[in-house]
């Protein structure tokens, strides 16, 4: 990994840059923003990174619940956890060989 050297750059290197260009103006008196609008590269990212917690936990409370309701509806006495049938393509016989 150590030689590995990366051509991309990454959105939060982006944000800082353009955090710290703002900021530059800002403190030079070129732009008269507010402080909020200077530093709003920096909120986006942090605001992207949530979103996708978000995103991460709705799924994963989604997929607990569904598993909750498949295993209420499951007879007690079935050790067994439902499968998925195969498909028609997946049942395909072995080639025979010898005539």
């Amino acid at each position: 990994m150590a030689g590995r050297s990366s051509r991309g750059v990454s959105l939060p290197a982006v944000a800082v840059l353009a955090a710290a260009a703002l900021a530059v103006l800002k403190l030079t008196r070129t732009i008269s923003w507010s402080w909020w609008w200077v530093l709003s590269p920096l909120w986006a990212v942090v605001a992207l990174v949530l979103l996708i917690l978000a995103g991460i936990l709705a799924t994963a409370a989604i997929d607990s619940r569904i598993n909750r309701t498949d295993r209420a509806d499951a007879p007690a006495s079935s050790p067994a956890p439902r499968r998925f049938p195969r498909a028609a393509s997946a049942k395909r016989s072995s080639p025979q060989s010898g005539t």
